[in-house]
């Protein structure tokens, strides 16, 4: 995907900050992109549930490209059939908003 505006991936996750509370999003083109909160103050060990948001954020880039990877794939084969069924075109159309909301395209 070399029209799209983010970093590109893959992302991934760097240590943890163990005084901080927070580990990096990182990208092997650019270090570190973000940080995650993954322990709150009062906490003694990180929430399994932050981690678990900071693996989901890293992996973002794949997501999106196998997304539109996907809905390409299901266009190019609909395009060859009469008529896609109903399920195929709304699950194309979630697919389209999921990646209009991820790049900011309009």
């Amino acid at each position: 995907m070399s029209d799209t505006q983010h970093t590109p991936g893959p992302w991934s996750i760097g240590d943890l900050a163990e005084n901080e509370g927070f580990v990096s999003i990182d990208a092997s083109s650019h270090g570190a992109l973000a940080e995650v909160v993954v322990k709150m103050d009062d906490d003694p060990l990180p929430s399994p549930e932050l981690i678990a948001n900071a693996r989901l954020i890293a992996a973002s880039p794949e997501l999106l490209e196998a997304l539109t990877k996907a809905t390409d794939l299901i266009d190019a084969r609909n395009s060859s059939t009469d008529r896609p069924s109903s399920f195929i075109m709304n699950l194309v159309s979630e697919f389209r908003a999921i990646i209009t909301k991820a790049t900011g395209a309009s």
